[in-house]
């Protein structure tokens, strides 16, 4: 649905516009005679309306831009200043669904690219082709609008998988808290015709907003992405996060005076969609080792040709949704099946288990965003609320005022993806509040957490929080979970990082973490029958409290990351990390796991990009460890480039092992080539083969000698999208 405004008639605009165009030449024209005609046109509002994305560009006779707020108060139309009339023929606000937006009619069909500026008062369309630039023209004065020439051009749309790449790069950047080259990666995305990939990096952009303490931009880019994308896998965390933020902004008193007949433009819109990724691999690793001058010859010492892969991964990721204005349910499929053609006997045992399913995540979702209140049934993964991982339940949310939500949690946990019923032997309920202010930087959460044996018994019982600090240039976020069952820490951690003025960020992570999760049910691991009813059967209250304490290892963990750009198409990233684990001593018939102590890993990559060709990527690394075993240095090296609709990638690792509790060693290369068949923009075949080759030098009390191992190594498959 869309409501459009006439421009006659137009007075007493609450959001006077004013605009100018400027001329330009196409930059790097022949001549001046043939050189194409490029212009700029300038837009400044009275007040920031205009939405917070980072630009588009395109080809055609309308631009639209997004604007903040809702249906329930939308701009009245704007007019059209005399000296844009020649590239523009018409400007008025459209309203479609729960989202108003400026559209932009243009005299002729042309292609732009389009930005808005920081303030988001201003807002710069260039007309022309690719490499337009109108600041070739004599400079104009800008005091009419009060913003600068837009030096923003359009891209050029790349492949899937430099897309790919993009994101990926991005979500690293965010784990790793370098928002500043999140921001650069999600606008070059973003910059591009949208796709499949666009809904993902404009979640990211609002999360990134969110944590710079930027709530309304937050809340606009949220709103936009409920309004475009309604029915992505994503929305759900969108709506989730919006509701966190406050929901929809609430117009103005004077806006409200001034909007009131735009309140009438609300419909039911219902909408039923489904999307997902099907995709099925074949994967092979077949091996031949041989001893050379084993001393004493051995059965175990003979040519041993295995197939350590032999098997086939089908998967589906899918999400069917109904909309209805501010209603929705979702409900997402996340489900896989593992084909085992070749069992491997290892050491007298299998190793691998033969066919079997996964079952990641299966969850019906239910939201009103007028109402602020969401509901999700089903299995479903969440890290916080005294919660670490996977579990079968009901999680409910009910947002209190602008800045508060309440949150409860039911349900039994599951200990890995492979079991594909509900286990009820545990069960637990939690309840979270979460207070505090995002447009001040600082939120936090409180919780209650209760998991319960069969027969009421406490298996886990918790109380903690959680705080999230956003300034300008730093983020910091903390979590503390402590066991009242068995009066400890269980589990804390903070994680800080600061954005420094020439885009390098420094990051700091610390974790202090029981693994697994502190709880009385580790007493049953590697019991010879691991059940809690036969634990109970064979040892008393108080040693099964102490045996699940042995079974269950404390890490403390420190890394320091430093990412920073040393070239226009270079970048750097350098981390080091300190780790301690504690063993797990002998007890109840468990044999005693020693402590690994203390351990560091170092290392550094580097990522060029466009360096041999367009849109190719470089990525070198080297890695260091000092561990418990031994020391281990490893380099990679890793090419990608483009070849019409084909994405390729050769790449080498090279790793060297020295031994610590014997004089062996071992040296081991492992090229490989992978290939990626862009057939459509829907759906992609690919494949990868390579080697792995070691050289293996024993030198212990029962063996000694080499060995010499060769690998073929393999994977193809297809993916789909839908």
């Amino acid at each position: 649905m869309s409501i459009d405004y006439p421009l006659d008639g137009v007075r007493n605009l609450s959001m006077p516009i004013a605009a100018e165009v400027r001329p330009g030449l196409a930059r790097n024209a022949p001549a001046a005679s043939t050189a194409q005609a490029c212009a700029e046109i300038r837009i400044a509002l009275d007040r920031p309306a205009l939405d917070a994305f980072p630009g588009t560009s395109g080809s055609g006779d309308e631009i639209r831009v997004p604007l903040q707020g809702g249906t329930e108060g939308l701009p009245v139309p704007l007019a059209v200043p005399a000296d844009g009339r020649a590239d523009v023929s018409a400007m008025r606000i459209v309203a479609e669904e729960a989202r108003p937006i400026l559209l932009v009619t243009l005299s002729a069909s042309r292609d732009y690219s389009v930005r808005v500026g920081p303030d988001h008062r201003n807002l710069s369309i260039t007309l022309g082709p690719t490499g337009c630039n109108p600041a070739a023209a004599p400079e104009q004065s800008s005091q009419k609008t009060g913003g600068a020439p837009s030096t923003t051009q359009g891209n050029p749309s790349p492949d899937t998988e430099d897309r790919d790449r993009l994101i990926a790069e991005a979500e690293a950047a965010i784990r790793s808290k370098d928002e500043p080259k999140a921001l650069r990666l999600l606008e070059q995305l973003l910059s591009y015709i949208p796709d499949e990939h666009t809904p993902r990096a404009r979640e990211l952009l609002g999360l990134l907003r969110e944590r710079a303490g930027r709530v309304e931009e937050a809340r606009a880019i949220y709103r936009d992405y409920l309004r475009r994308y309604p029915d992505t896998e994503g929305a759900s965390r969108v709506k989730q996060r919006l509701a966190q933020l406050g929901g929809r902004q609430e117009p103005t008193e004077q806006a409200d005076r001034t909007l009131k007949p735009a309140q009438e433009v609300r419909r039911e819109v219902e909408r039923v969609e489904m999307r997902g990724v099907i995709s099925q691999f074949y994967y092979r690793d077949r091996s031949r080792s041989v001893f050379l001058e084993a001393q004493p010859q051995t059965p175990s010492t003979d040519l041993d040709v295995r197939n350590n892969y032999d098997e086939i991964y089908s998967s589906i990721d899918a999400t069917a949704s109904y909309r209805n204005n501010d209603f929705r349910a979702e409900a997402t499929l996340s489900v896989a099946h593992v084909s085992e053609y070749t069992p491997v006997l290892l050491v007298g045992a299998t190793r691998n288990e033969g066919s079997y399913n996964i079952l990641d995540e299966i969850y019906l979702d239910f939201a009103d965003e007028r109402l602020g209140a969401s509901l999700r049934i089903g299995r479903q993964i969440e890290y916080g609320t005294g919660i670490f991982g996977r579990f079968d339940g009901i999680k409910g949310s009910v947002r209190i005022g602008a800045e508060s939500q309440v949150n409860l949690i039911f349900g039994h946990p599951v200990w890995s993806a492979r079991s594909t019923g509900i286990d009820a032997s545990r069960t637990f309920y939690a309840i979270s509040a979460d207070i505090g202010s995002s447009a001040k930087g600082a939120r936090g959460r409180i919780y209650w957490f209760d998991q319960r044996q069969e027969g009421g018994i406490v298996d886990r019982q918790a109380i903690g929080g959680q705080v999230r600090l956003t300034g300008e240039r730093f983020s910091l976020t903390a979590l503390a979970d402590y066991d009242l069952s068995f009066g400890t820490l269980n589990a804390a951690s903070i994680n800080a990082a600061y954005s420094f003025k020439d885009q390098s960020t420094l990051t700091i992570a610390a974790q202090y973490l029981h693994y697994p999760t502190l709880s009385l049910t580790n007493a049953i691991l590697a019991q010879p029958v691991p059940t809690y009813q036969t634990v109970r059967e064979a040892l008393t209250s108080d040693q099964i409290r102490q045996a699940a304490r042995d079974r269950t290892m404390l890490t403390r963990q420190l890394t320091v990351t430093y990412a920073l750009p040393i070239a226009d198409n270079w970048n750097a990233v350098l981390d080091a990390t300190l780790s301690d684990t504690g063993g797990s001593p002998g007890s109840f018939g468990v044999p005693a796991y020693p402590a690994p102590g203390t351990e560091w890993y170092a290392g550094g990559q580097l990522i060029g990009k466009a360096v041999l060709r367009p849109r190719d990527t470089v990525l070198i690394g080297l890695r260091l460890a000092d561990t418990d075993l031994a020391t281990i240095t490893a380099a990679d090296a890793t090419y990608r480039f483009d070849l019409s609709t084909f994405s390729v990638a050769p790449r080498i690792r090279m790793a060297l092992r020295q031994n610590k509790h014997d004089t062996g060693s071992s040296r081991v290369i492992a090229p490989s080539l992978r290939m990626v068949w862009h057939v459509s923009k829907d759906a992609d075949i690919e494949a990868e083969a390579g080697g792995n080759f070691v050289h293996q030098r024993y030198t212990t009390p029962s063996l000694t000698g080499r060995r010499e191992e060769s690998a073929f190594i393999a994977h193809i498959g297809y993916r789909l999208r839908f």
